[in-house]
């Protein structure tokens, strides 16, 4: 995700949940574990009291120092929304306190549209914006096949941004930026869509492969 999440709606910052603890917010999840970025600017690892696994990245969490920049985190804060996604009647949370979802998508490999689909369902039902970043826009025949989907799009009222991060990285980083400034947003897309490339290019020192 990018951008700083927000307290909640209201933008009043909830007590800890216990006395002593800290507020962080969650940037990454593995398993029972997860990574945590302190009101203080430190990162800590942090893992999951008792049994829960119901951490999710944007989480608003307390926690309890346990040394050597290691957490326990205590509770997990009101949330603004909650992305899920839904698969054969099961669910799976995604990120919570986004501003908007950013959906992945190319003509090659061809998208998933029936996932594109749950996805803006899911984002809908929460109240979250979806933008549609069309990626690989230098390939002409991948993206002629795709072009009347992304048109229907547009005509739904959804934004819809065409791009080429690796022929063209200034004039994408350009067309993203105001779109993602000062807001949080999920990126969302299945293997080979672009997802790494457009990170890379707007983040250099990520270094995703």
């Amino acid at each position: 995700m990018t951008g700083k999440p927000r307290a909640d709606s209201s933008g009043a910052e909830p007590d800890p949940a216990v006395a002593g603890s800290s507020l962080a917010w969650v940037s990454a999840t593995f398993g029972r574990h997860a990574y945590l970025v302190a009101d203080d600017g430190r990162a800590r690892t942090a893992v999951m009291r008792g049994r829960r696994h119901d951490v999710v990245v944007g989480d608003r969490v307390s926690f309890t120092e346990l040394g050597s920049d290691q957490a326990v985190i205590e509770r997990v804060l009101e949330r603004r929304n909650l992305i899920r996604r839904c698969d054969d009647n099961r669910q799976k949370a995604l990120a919570a306190n986004v501003d908007q979802v950013a959906l992945v998508v190319g003509g090659d490999p061809p998208y998933d549209e029936e996932l594109l689909l749950r996805v803006m369902v899911a984002a809908e039902a929460e109240g979250v914006e979806s933008l549609v970043v069309a990626t690989k826009s230098d390939l002409p025949d991948a993206t002629a096949r795709i072009e009347p989907r992304l048109a229907l799009y547009q005509r739904l009222g959804y934004p819809v941004l065409r791009v080429s991060a690796r022929r063209s990285p200034q004039a994408t980083i350009a067309a993203l930026a105001p779109r993602l400034r000062s807001r949080v947003t999920l990126l969302m897309g299945e293997s080979g869509m672009g997802k790494s490339t457009l990170v890379n290019t707007l983040v250099p020192q990520a270094d995703l492969r």
